[in-house]
């Protein structure tokens, strides 16, 4: 398995454990944990990321690892998909300047999920984040008060009677 840093260049490449696996799930975690020992100690810094069947998976957050020995060192490596990013960016009311965070909206799911996407876009420089298919649904009032775009998002679920599902940036 190769693992690239934040600028896309290999840093490692190692061989994982028959134990490695990947879950994903519709409205839920989409992660991959890599199981793997090597002689010596290495770093994988943080938005490191590797490529799995055609889905990135990305280091969130710290890796962990187990000295057994000098010589021996387990890890244990869990990355996660886009919709780890959804946590850390807060759902705003993109069309008002400056950007509300405690707001109102009435509106149709897909205008709720264009609102996310931008708000997405806005906090990713690299952007590329859009609305795939979409329920089409009479409009609702929903009042937001500093929740992520996760939190969001499952409100929409929730109130629409409906699931959500990621393919890269794109939400359906």
């Amino acid at each position: 398995m190769k693992i690239y840093n934040r600028q896309g260049v290999e840093i490692h490449d190692i061989t994982v454990a028959d134990s490695s696996c990947r879950y994903r799930s519709i409205m839920n975690d989409d992660s991959l944990t890599l199981n793997f020992s090597l002689p010596s100690a290495i770093e994988i810094p943080q938005f490191s990321f590797c490529v799995y069947e055609g889905a990135r998976y990305m280091l969130w957050r710290p890796s962990e690892f187990k000295k057994n020995h000098s010589r021996d060192f387990e890890y244990t490596v869990t990355m996660h998909g886009w919709r780890e990013h959804l946590k850390m960016v807060k759902y705003k009311d993109m069309s008002a300047t400056p950007f509300r965070a405690k707001f109102s909206l009435t509106a149709k799911p897909v205008d709720m999920m264009q609102n996310l996407a931008a708000c997405l876009n806005n906090h990713d420089s690299v952007g590329g984040w859009s609305v795939g298919d979409c329920l089409d649904a009479p409009e609702k009032v929903m009042s937001f008060n500093h929740e992520s775009c996760l939190e969001a998002l499952g409100r929409f679920a929730q109130e629409w009677e409906t699931e959500y599902e990621f393919e890269g940036k794109k939400i359906h």
